[in-house]
């Protein structure tokens, strides 16, 4: 018998219920059986893509199987029909904060195929919210645990060839993980693409010894993370080095080291102290909340009221109260 499972379920500020497409039953195909498909499909009404959601494996997959188990039958599927969702065809032309934002988060998230673009997350707040600023229709699907991976993941699946273009546009392609380029942007919306980035790679925490608040960003393109690096240094963030027993700050931009595991290299910096307080203002100061991933943001502000960071003073009368 299958196990239900349980889905934490993201509510918008104001309210209001998602429209994920849930999966109550887990399981494998070779768990799936004529009379089990027959009541799921024929009594129920399920749809191919729903007993495949149920069972972690793609529509085409539980089709193949109806033509190997059920097809000789009296009974055949319902014509496939495909549904027309909304997008708007500008929404990456135009370089505004909201499109930044979710540039951002496909660069890190994102992957790219033929006519398709899929963000997956397992923070079901990002995808909604990811989905609201694009405003669009398209579905928003949950992927059930599988292979190493111990949680439940969220897909929002953008077919749409206009929308793929724009990403490859701005440097987001199919083998964008090795090959990912840094997009020429207006200045005013770089804080708002690096904030995208930094909720899809980027984590802010306290190390385990010391208690020293720290961030950390990985990327497997070096090209892509030296200009990251670059924009830090462009807004202050540079590193601090020893000198006379005391700590200095330079004109170096911070390092970048590199990570060998297995066949795969991927490159990342870290932030410390000021220089990662800096950054989180940098981030989130007057940005609404449909903008930003609520966990990483209240780490960032729970980590500023425990320094009591003079910045957070200064800042309050110009809107920077609204993330304390």
């Amino acid at each position: 018998m299958h196990r239900g499972l349980r889905h934490p379920r993201y509510v918008p500020p104001g309210g209001g219920l998602t429209d994920v497409m849930l999966i109550t039953r887990k399981g494998k195909l070779s768990d799936l059986t004529p009379e089990l498909f027959s009541g799921l499909y024929f009594d129920q009404m399920k749809t191919l893509q729903e007993i495949g959601e149920m069972f972690g494996v793609s529509r085409v997959a539980v089709h193949n199987w109806f033509c190997r188990n059920l097809k000789s039958g009296t009974k055949q599927l319902r014509p496939h029909k495909v549904s027309l969702c909304t997008l708007d065809p500008a929404f990456l032309e135009v370089w505004t904060p909201e499109m930044a934002y979710v540039l951002g988060l496909f660069a890190t998230d994102g992957a790219v195929g033929k006519n398709r673009a899929v963000l997956t997350s397992t923070d079901l707040e990002l995808v909604e919210k990811t989905k609201a600023l694009m405003r669009t229709d398209h579905p928003i699907r949950v992927v059930s645990p599988r292979g190493i991976s111990r949680k439940i993941q969220y897909r929002l699946d953008v077919s749409s060839s206009v929308f793929v273009a724009g990403l490859e546009k701005h440097g987001i392609v199919a083998t964008k993980s090795l090959t990912l380029r840094f997009p020429q942007m207006p200045d005013d919306c770089i804080r708002h693409f690096l904030r995208g980035c930094w909720d899809g790679d980027g984590s802010f925490y306290y190390e385990r010894r010391g208690q020293k608040f720290r961030g950390s960003y990985v990327s497997g393109s070096r090209q892509f993370i030296e200009r990251f690096v670059d924009s830090l240094r462009n807004i202050g963030i540079c590193k601090w080095v020893l000198h006379d027993g005391r700590h200095v700050k330079t004109s170096e931009p911070i390092s970048i080291y590199t990570l060998n595991r297995g066949n795969s290299t991927s490159y990342s910096f870290r932030l410390s102290g000021d220089n990662a307080i800096s950054f989180g203002l940098f981030l989130y100061e007057s940005v609404p909340e449909s903008m930003y991933l609520k966990r990483k943001h209240d780490i960032f502000r729970n980590a500023l009221l425990r320094e009591m960071h003079p910045a957070a003073g200064t800042r309050e009368a110009s809107g920077f109260k609204e993330v304390l």
